[in-house]
């Protein structure tokens, strides 16, 4: 018993009050950086396919003239 009371006292000391506007600036912050990593997400993927498009530039480029290129029609 004694173990518990010590126990419960101890859990008191550290428990942290949050208030309520506590709580909205930890949910704002979370809520930007979840955005943040997205946007960086997107920001990899658009780099790698700007990276692509700039090596099928460069090979259309050095194919030459005298080979076709495919082009799809829709």
């Amino acid at each position: 018993m004694a173990a518990t009371v010590q126990q419960n006292s101890m859990q008191s000391e550290n428990d942290v009050q949050v208030t309520a506007e506590d709580q909205e600036m930890i949910n704002k912050f979370a809520r930007q950086n979840a955005r943040l990593e997205d946007a960086t997400e997107e920001m990899k993927h658009l780099e790698k396919e700007l990276r692509n498009l700039e090596d099928a530039a460069d090979e259309v480029l050095m194919g030459g003239d005298e080979s076709p290129v495919p082009y799809p029609f829709s």
